[in-house]
């Protein structure tokens, strides 16, 4: 029973020390930052879905709460691929439109962005960005009689 007890006490210590170093008033910590329009795209693949025809503005989430004073920018990762236009206050317009022939391909094409907060801390996460069509595919037709 002491071996139990000494498991427990020493998990809560681990998980006081972790949420210590979590401290939102410690300027001396990392900074961390996230999209809250961040989606998981595929298999520990994390970006952002657009529609066409859908503009979309970022969400970003800086920790600690002492580093979401400074501003937050946003840039493309590399050169644009065309798929997107993107402002300097985190607006995406996608710029690709579904043929009006052909097959739809998905997503209809992307893009790479980075979210940087702009604190000296040099903190910054890259978004791949997808756009897709606005147009749903017919996966089954069913027919009932009108009699």
């Amino acid at each position: 029973m002491k071996t139990r007890n000494i498991y427990i006490l020493a998990g809560l210590f681990a998980f006081g020390a972790f949420f210590t170093g979590c401290d939102d008033d410690d300027d001396g910590k990392a900074v961390a930052i996230t999209v809250k329009n961040a989606t998981n795209l595929k298999e520990d693949i994390f970006g952002v879905v657009v529609t066409e025809d859908q503009p979309v503005q970022l969400n970003p989430f800086v920790m600690p709460e002492s580093a979401r004073a400074g501003a937050v920018s946003y840039h493309f990762a590399g050169e644009p691929t065309g798929a997107i236009d993107l402002s300097a206050d985190g607006l995406i317009t996608p710029k690709l439109t579904t043929s009006p022939t052909g097959d739809i391909p998905y997503p209809l094409g992307t893009d790479t962005i980075i979210v940087r907060v702009d604190d000296g801390s040099g903190t910054y996460v890259k978004y791949p960005i997808w756009v897709v069509s606005k147009i749903k595919l017919v996966t089954s037709i069913t027919i009932q009689s009108g009699g």
